[in-house]
């Protein structure tokens, strides 16, 4: 059984490989790992092609570690919200399509899964914000935790 502890020590140790001397992790690192990997995440190439181009588009030059945190956060959801049916279900809007195996049945499912990520980002994300630590619910908490004398 895979424990929070494994995952959280795992999560930092890929931070600190891929981050540089300024313990940020550049764009063009993340791209690079996902790019190794974004077949593995998900079952439709349109669903993981789309997303490599929202990255490439929305993706500041560096991150900082809870950047990063964030962003892994926001594939998880991403893979969770995809169909369980392996089919491009919900993501993909059915209507008049070209010819399958055409390149504008290629673009259009690009397109179409591009559009259903951004709504998907917008939705549970909303713009991206740059909160300190302890404006965040968790950092409130343990604030209070502090306070109280814990």
């Amino acid at each position: 059984m895979a424990k929070i502890v494994d995952l959280t020590k795992t999560m930092i140790e890929i931070f600190n490989e891929h981050a540089g001397d300024d313990e940020m992790l550049s764009k063009e690192e993340l791209l690079k790992m996902m790019g190794q990997e974004k077949d593995d995440m998900f079952s439709s190439k349109y669903i993981s092609n789309a997303l490599m181009t929202v990255l490439v588009e929305g993706l500041d030059e560096k991150m900082s570690f809870n950047e990063f945190i964030e962003f892994m956060a926001f594939i998880c959801a991403l893979i969770e919200a995809e169909p369980q049916d392996h089919s491009d279900g919900p993501w993909i809007e059915s209507r008049t399509k070209p010819e399958p195996g055409t390149p504008e049945y290629e673009e259009m499912k690009l397109q179409e899964a591009l559009e259903k990520i951004k709504k998907f980002i917008a939705k549970h994300f909303g713009p991206k914000k740059k909160k300190d630590f302890y404006e965040t619910n968790f950092g409130k908490f343990v604030d209070s935790i502090a306070n109280a004398g814990f």
